[in-house]
């Protein structure tokens, strides 16, 4: 009896003198980070019964934007799986008879022997109702663990890596990977309404992302996202055949940068054309793009401005929701 309880342990699993529960419902919590943009995300993956169907519900907390990162926007979609268990969905894992405590010991005998150097990664944790109890599986990131040796020696403790995305496919097609949302799945997920905000406002899942807490992300439930303007700030000093916006460079906005640029301006009093344009002051990120702009302008004939050279000042705004 005793050899069989350490070999239950061996692979994590509870030893107990009777069977293990299965869970009733999950969620997983994904913690994303990437050193591309938009940099980050916090999502839930939600499986729950309702009568003979399995609901999946997907919610994504990530930036406003990819140049404001402390707003974060919450995204969602749902689907039903009909006539399907949730020991099905889920492959035969049976979560609640995995102990977390024989889990650690299992997973610390497959350390990557690997030097790596990782720029993204996902952490998931796996939170199921077994009964009156919660059930909490804290994975570490898949690069700390030999993942190789561990699928052909624990292949039901290496499948908890991927449960997300199979359980996400299954319900969605194309699932997200880290930072990476395919195209198909970003046209299934719509701002979220306060329902939505109100549930991961309540701590609801905060259990699946301590030490973090949805309570601490600067919630959205609306699409928002940061504005870049240009506009000409003494544009009643002009009159204009034909203006050009200035485009807010990239860079600027990768860079959040914001400000103003004066320029003097000389057209051709025969036929209002720019002839010389000369920047007085302003960001050097954004100076070419005024610059540019304002080489395209042609002036009202007749007007003041056709004949003489002016000062025009283009400010640059950069806002976040």
């Amino acid at each position: 009896m005793v050899t069989a309880i350490c070999g239950l342990c061996a692979i994590g699993l509870q030893a107990s003198s009777s069977p293990p529960l299965n869970a009733s419902e999950f969620y997983i919590v994904s913690v994303g980070y990437s050193d591309a943009l938009p940099g980050w995300h916090h999502s839930v993956l939600e499986v729950k019964p309702d009568g003979g169907d399995m609901l999946v519900r997907y919610i994504r907390v990530g930036p406003a934007s990819v140049y404001c990162g402390e707003a974060a926007l919450i995204r969602a979609t749902a689907t039903r799986l009909a006539n399907i268990s949730l020991h099905v969905v889920i492959g035969g894992v049976n979560l609640c008879a995995m102990d977390p405590s024989s889990l650690s010991r299992t997973i610390r005998a497959f350390p990557q022997s690997q030097r790596m150097t990782v720029f993204a990664a996902d952490r998931y944790v796996i939170v199921a109702k077994c009964g009156t109890d919660t059930r909490v599986i804290r994975l570490p990131e898949h690069w700390e663990v030999d993942m190789a040796r561990l699928k052909r020696k624990r292949p039901e403790i290496a499948a908890l890596w991927t449960l997300e995305k199979r359980v996400g496919t299954r319900a969605f097609g194309p699932f997200p990977f880290i930072d990476v949302v395919p195209p198909e799945m970003a046209l299934r997920l719509h701002p979220a309404g306060e329902a939505i905000l109100s549930e991961l406002k309540s701590g609801k899942f905060d259990v699946g992302l301590a030490p973090l807490s949805f309570k601490d992300d600067a919630l959205r439930p609306v699409s928002e996202v940061a504005e870049f303007s240009v506009k000409l700030a003494n544009a009643d000093h002009f009159r204009f055949e034909r203006y050009v916006n200035p485009q807010y460079p990239p860079l600027a906005k990768a860079a959040r940068i914001s400000g103003t640029v004066e320029l003097e301006v000389t057209s051709n009093p025969a036929t209002g054309e720019t002839e010389q344009v000369t920047a007085v002051s302003g960001h050097p990120l954004l100076v070419p793009a005024a610059t540019n702009a304002a080489q395209q302008w042609r002036f009202l004939l007749g007007s003041d401005t056709a004949v003489r050279s002016a000062r025009a000042v283009l400010e640059f705004v950069f806002h976040c929701p």
